[in-house]
C-alpha cells in the first residue's frame, strides 16, 4: 500500500502536465482515492464460472476488483496461497448452490448472494 502511495505522488506532477499520457495511472489514481468494492465470486464448476463471468460483466463497474474462483469441492477455491487468497478465505459456497457472490468493500462483506 505504502509502495502503490508513493508511485501516485511520485507521478503527480506528470499526471497533471500530461494526463492524456498516463491513463492507466490516472485509473490507478480514481481506485485508490476510491470508494472501491470488491466482487467475489465462488463458482462450484466452470459452467458456474461462464455464468459469473456474464453476471460481471453485464455492466460498467468502475472502481471495482472482480475475483472470480472456480471449484469441483464445495469450500475449495483456486485461489489458495496466492496474493488474493485472503479475499476469498473464508468465504465459500452456499448450500448446494453452483454460484455465491459476496459484495465487499473495505474487507466487509454484504451475506452471500446466491445467483
Amino acid at each position: 500500500f505504502q509502495l502503490a502511495e508513493e508511485t501516485l505522488k511520485q507521478s503527480a506532477p506528470l499526471m497533471h502536465q500530461s494526463p492524456g499520457s498516463v491513463g492507466q495511472m490516472l485509473i490507478a489514481l480514481d481506485h485508490y482515492i476510491g470508494p472501491s468494492t470488491e466482487l467475489v465470486y465462488l463458482a462450484r464448476n466452470q459452467e458456474a464460472k461462464q455464468r459469473a463471468l456474464g453476471h460481471a460483466f453485464a455492466t460498467l463497474r468502475p472502481r471495482t476488483l472482480i475475483v472470480l474462483t472456480a471449484s469441483e469441492q464445495e469450500n475449495g477455491n483456486s485461489l489458495s496461497g496466492t496474493r488474493l487468497s485472503g479475499l476469498v478465505e473464508g468465504r465459500g459456497l452456499v448450500g448446494d448452490a453452483s454460484l455465491v457472490l459476496y459484495q465487499c468493500s473495505h474487507g466487509t462483506c454484504r451475506n452471500p448472494e446466491i445467483l
